[in-house]
């Protein structure tokens, strides 16, 4: 009886979760090879599942900003904001929308994050909004989860979890 109950496990949501996870882990880490390695096979088995392709173009564009690829990086934030924005997912065009203006004032000031250890604290670098529709609604976070404090233009020092 139990197994006509029960739900059919979804692998490909599985290692999409993993691969992605990993993704985010090295480059996190600045372990840009196995990044890039494991963002391609989260892409894999993004099949039918437009979130997740826009979640993976979101994280390879990370990548490509934390390598200082800043053009290819604003090519892919582009294509994910554009399929966020075909979705709907607000929350995600806003991060989205934050790392694009990150990215596109360091093709102007060529000022990037940190290549190692950035992951508690980092250059940012972007001038935001204070009003109008594209202003934030919460606080700004990296791709990491990490608060952005947008007076000083440092990532908190402290993941969001923990504040």
């Amino acid at each position: 009886m139990a197994l006509g109950i029960a739900a059919p496990f979804d692998w490909r949501s599985e290692l999409f979760s993993v691969h992605y996870s990993l993704a985010k882990l090295f480059c996190t880490e600045s372990v840009f090879d196995d990044a890039d390695a494991h963002i391609e096979l989260a892409k894999s088995h993004t099949v039918d599942d437009a979130y997740d392709l826009g979640l993976v173009m979101e994280m390879q564009a990370w990548i490509w900003y934390r390598q200082r690829r800043a053009e290819d990086a604003r090519c892919e934030a582009l294509r994910g904001l554009e399929v966020y924005e075909k979705l709907g997912a607000e929350r995600d065009m806003g991060k989205c929308r934050n790392l694009l203006r990150q990215i596109e004032k360091s093709i102007e000031t060529q000022i990037f994050p940190e290549e190692k250890g950035s992951q508690y604290i980092g250059i940012v670098n972007c001038s935001l909004p204070t009003s109008g529709e594209d202003s934030p609604e919460t606080p700004l976070e990296d791709a990491d989860g990490y608060f952005i404090d947008e007076r000083n233009a440092v990532r908190s020092l402290f993941p969001k979890h923990v504040l």
